[in-house]
């Protein structure tokens, strides 16, 4: 091709300053791009010039772009490098001068990678445009809205010519999506990870949710969906929920993870739903998504949480208006064992009921009713029916003058029988044993003045006078109200002893033979270490609280003999779907006719009886508040005399009452400790504990968790330190040696490790963990018969 220019010398310069421009344009464009060059698009109002007509003979390049000539080549807001130095030459190539055509000079993308180096040879990932060579279907050669040189006006735009459905009429567009930004999330041409994406799974999202991520980093209780990665639940475009949420809230949950349980039948089926979890952020009102620092995911404790709503009243979609209820965050008041242990869904359903009020179980609410089991079902999954039923009783309840039971006087009347809820605030009250201050009688609010002494009290209402009662000695009672004539109350059956009346229910020191489920024989007391019955009903909502509790507080079986009792007619198959799940690690004892229930007086349940190595009764504590596991730890060290009565009033001293308390606080916190050094997360239960330990220096359960995590982060020094430092009485004998012999063994220290379990056979001779110290010795040494004789003797002792 022969080219006539007025100067070759200024051609050459020309030409060679265009392919320097190009080249150096190619060498930075992997580290530092050259910003383009910009110029301001011809203004839309110019007026229109005419096209020059087509040349017949070679041109000068300088004259391919001008007002007459391919005005719209350069008419972008951002220019592609050669055409601002008019090198068209470097990309078009003459066909026929004198007809003026041209044709591109490469091929595909040989063209473009001409001057930029690009190679997706060994990328896994390539965008098909890329991998045809159809750079030119997403890049216009002359120029664009930016120096991308996109086609459209935005990234979104360009995308959406072959990805629209992304975001085809959704409601809520992911905001990187919304702005164009495409290219936040994927690359153009190829990538390592799947559908073009610069990064995997969450690893993505969190180089933009770095709240989320710092969230997740210290949660102790991460939600296992998250797992499977953000796309778990979101969509990445756009979806028609909120959040990119897959779906509405309530149905993301219950299809995608809570469908295999009863969470999703009470929250889409129950006839009385609960509008928090179906309205508005639906879930999301009580439970955190990502994870939490309180158990099931909660924002709060479960009793804080409820009064966020109840604190007022609240009006249903059935238009019953549920009345305020502040005095369930009253400390001063008299309050039921479920409230006072800040546990509402013992009684209620937070997710959704067939029973009114949300309640777990049916309860009539009737003023005057019969004492039948189906109106009573919530009351006496709890409380023993024979306190309302048996006219005449020794311990059945409190409320008795004499033996005569005046519950039973109240409620079993035939059709005329009280409701409980009559003269009990479910709730509290201002009055001892949450009974009511007043009661609505037709439009009337009839007081009821209560009183409480030693071994009786004194009850006078609108129903009648004042009437006493006493339980040592049977009290008179007035005929009428206007009457001064005492009339002499019944004393009860003779063969019932009255001394006993307010005495302690359980014998000072207690002996039985129990038959577990398994066949087993098991004493009581164990001579060994304190006995812990868990006294439960079949089917009863709180029963797996409970296990999880005790299970908490008793970690190893060698700290006390836990035994499960379970009462009612379906206690067998209680028993049975408890062994299928294989989680129980404590035998079971089966009271279908309640006979031990009545010997030990059991009338609430669930309850738990502590016991010392002698049978005589330490503890006798009512419900599953959160506590509990504290509760019962410190029990225990108190009946194995590892801890003396003031150190005992010392870790109880936080009494728990409803809301958060600083023992409930100290039950969870190292209950989450307990997890995440199961979970493989021993540095974070690590830095936790030390935290607790900071704030309570003098606290042996905190010395003791941490002491464990030190010995599973491999610190056996710190942890020797640690232990060191636990007062004496607080562990059993030769448990402090047992505890010293196994992180020597840790560290591989075997003479250090001999002489701490010698010194702990020494102060417990019938500790099976130190003679299966002592046989891991003797397997060190080579000594094979000698430590198959010591696990033999461990396996033994652990048996009894």
């Amino acid at each position: 091709m022969t080219l006539h220019f007025a100067s070759r010398r200024c051609f050459t310069l020309l030409l060679v300053a265009s392919y320097i421009a190009i080249a150096w344009n190619s060498r930075m464009a992997s580290a530092a791009p050259l910003a383009p060059v910009t110029l301001p698009i011809q203004p839309a109002t110019r007026p229109a010039i005419a096209p020059a007509p087509r040349p017949t003979v070679p041109i000068d390049a300088q004259s391919c772009v001008t007002p007459e000539c391919h005005v719209a080549v350069k008419a972008y807001k951002t220019i592609h490098a050669p055409i601002t130095m008019n090198a068209c030459d470097s990309c078009h190539k003459v066909a026929d001068i004198k007809r003026h055509t041209f044709e591109i000079k490469r091929k595909n993308a040989d063209l473009c990678t001409y001057c930029h180096d690009f190679n997706v040879e060994n990328i896994p990932v390539v965008h098909a445009p890329v991998a045809k060579g159809e750079c030119l279907g997403c890049h216009n050669p002359h120029g664009g809205v930016d120096k991308r040189f996109i086609r459209e006006n935005s990234m979104q735009e360009m995308c959406a010519r072959c990805h629209d459905a992304v975001t085809q009429n959704k409601k809520n567009v992911h905001d990187p999506v919304a702005k164009g930004a495409c290219d936040s999330c994927h690359t153009s041409h190829a990538s390592r990870f799947p559908k073009l994406l610069f990064n995997e799974g969450e690893a993505l999202c969190y180089t933009c949710h770095k709240d989320t991520q710092a969230q997740l980093a210290n949660v102790r209780f991460p939600h296992q969906a998250m797992k499977d990665g953000c796309g778990k639940c979101h969509e990445a475009h756009a979806s028609n929920n909120a959040k990119q949420l897959k779906q509405p809230v309530v149905t993301l949950c219950t299809t995608t993870c809570h469908d295999h349980d009863k969470i999703a039948t009470q929250i889409t089926q129950s006839k009385y739903k609960h509008t928090v979890v179906t309205k508005d952020a639906a879930c999301m009102t009580c439970h955190l998504p990502h994870g939490s620092n309180f158990t099931s995911l909660m924002i709060d404790t479960p009793l804080t949480l409820c009064m966020k709503c109840h604190n007022d009243k609240t009006k249903t979609d059935r238009g019953y208006v549920v009345p305020a209820m502040p005095e369930l965050s009253d400390e001063t008041a008299s309050r039921h064992g479920p409230v006072n242990d800040g546990e509402c869904g013992a009684c209620h359903q937070s997710h959704g009921s067939d029973q009114k009020l949300l309640l777990v179980r049916a309860n009539n609410n009737t003023f005057y009713q019969s004492l039948a089991a189906d109106n009573y079902q919530l009351c006496f999954s709890c409380h023993d029916l024979r306190l309302a039923k048996d006219e005449k009783t020794a311990s059945a309840t409190q409320f008795r003058n004499g033996a005569e039971n005046l519950h039973a006087l109240h409620v079993n009347r035939g059709e005329r029988g009280r409701n409980c809820r009559v003269c009990h605030a479910t709730h509290a009250s201002h009055n001892p044993r949450h009974v009511n201050q007043a009661v609505r009688f037709g439009q009337w609010e009839m007081p009821i003045r209560f009183k409480m002494t030693e071994t009786g009290g004194s009850c006078d209402t609108g129903c009648h006078p004042d009437y006493p009662y006493d339980r040592v000695r049977p009290a008179t009672r007035p005929t009428t109200r206007a009457s001064t004539r005492p009339t002499t109350w019944p004393s009860g059956d003779p063969a019932i002893p009255i001394a006993s009346h307010s005495t302690t229910p359980v014998p000072e020191t207690l002996k039985l033979t129990l038959k577990t489920v398994a066949g087993q024989e098991i004493g009581i007391p164990n001579a060994l270490r304190p006995t812990v019955l868990l006294f439960t009903r079949a089917d009863h909502s709180q029963q797996p609280e409970l296990i999880r509790l005790v299970s908490s507080a008793i970690p190893q079986p060698n700290l006390a003999q836990v035994i499960l009792i379970i009462g009612g007619q379906n206690a067998d198959r209680e028993a049975a779907r408890l062994n299928q799940s294989r989680r129980l690690p404590w035998p079971i004892v089966l009271d279908p006719s309640e006979e031990l229930f009545t010997q030990l007086q059991v009338h609430v349940w669930p309850t738990t009886l502590i016991l010392r190595s002698d049978g005589s009764q330490v503890a006798r504590l009512s419900g599953v508040p959160e506590s509990l596991s504290l509760a019962i730890a410190a029990q225990t060290e108190f009946a194995s005399g590892k801890i003396d009565r003031a150190t005992l009033t010392q870790r109880l001293t936080a009494k728990a009452v409803a809301g958060d308390t600083p023992a409930r606080k100290l039950a969870r916190e190292l209950q989450a400790a307990q997890k995440l050094a199961a979970s493989d997360k021993p540095e974070q239960a690590r830095k936790l504990l030390t935290d607790l330990l900071a704030n309570d220096p003098a606290n042996s359960a905190i010395k003791l968790e941490l002491l464990k995590v030190l010995t599973q982060l491999g610190l056996p020094d710190r942890a020797l330190n640690l232990l060191d430092q636990i007062p004496a009485g607080i562990l059993p004998p030769g448990q402090r040696e047992i505890l010293r012999a196994r992180l020597y063994i840790e560290t591989a220290e075997w003479n250090p490790a001999a002489k701490a379990v010698a010194a702990a056979l020494a102060q417990n001779p019938q500790s099976s963990e130190a003679h299966y110290l002592r046989g891991r010795l003797h397997e060190q040494n080579g000594d094979w018969k000698s430590a198959a004789s010591e696990y033999r003797m461990a396996q033994e002792l652990g048996a009894r």
